[in-house]
């Protein structure tokens, strides 16, 4: 069994982070917009433990 990909070219992106609200094919700002944006995890799985805190901020 082999996997499959969307099809898309690799030049492809969608917008900032991934973000489907825009799209470009290989424009150097569409790469800049694609790998440069900011990132957060949205969702995790599993507990915390006891003496976790959240990070300060710098």
């Amino acid at each position: 069994m082999r996997a499959r990909t969307t099809g898309a070219p690799q030049n492809h992106w969608f917008g900032p982070s991934g973000d489907p609200r825009a799209a470009g094919i290989g424009t150097p700002e569409a790469i800049i917009s694609t790998w440069s944006g900011h990132r957060e995890i949205i969702m995790d799985q599993g507990e915390l433990p006891d003496d976790w805190s959240i990070p300060p901020i710098r």
